[in-house]
């Protein structure tokens, strides 16, 4: 099976949590440009993390993150806020506020908070 690279190829910010990717069909989805199948995998393999792993393993923490940058590729901007308001809430309490999984998402955070909303399509907000 193919594995991605250990840094992503996409420009501009990408996630901490998107270098080490959700699964790699999430991964090449989006970075063969459907976000929405990307956001679609990581959703339905965060359900397995978390029932699997637990909602605060670092595997479920950094799946969660790359469902809020997809979430937000997709076009749904507000939805990627919201996720990574709340991922960024669980990880200063179970990592740290200076963690770099903590840090990165907070990165996100500010990043899909400066982003204008998208669309009006089934996927936007």
């Amino acid at each position: 099976m193919l594995r991605p690279p250990a840094r992503s190829c996409r420009p501009g910010p990408v996630p901490r949590a998107l270098r080490r990717p959700c699964g790699s069909l999430a991964y090449w989805s989006g970075n063969a440009g459907d976000a929405a199948e990307a956001r679609d995998q990581c959703a339905a393999l965060l359900s397995v993390w978390e029932r699997v792993l637990g909602p605060e393993h670092l595997e479920t923490l950094g799946t969660r993150g790359s469902l809020a940058y997809w979430t937000g590729e997709a076009g749904n901007v507000a939805g990627a806020r919201v996720q990574f308001a709340a991922l960024l809430h669980v990880e200063e309490r179970v990592l740290g506020p200076e963690h770099p999984e903590t840090l990165a998402t907070r990165h996100g955070l500010a990043y899909w908070t400066r982003q204008p909303e998208r669309g009006t399509g089934p996927d936007a907000d």
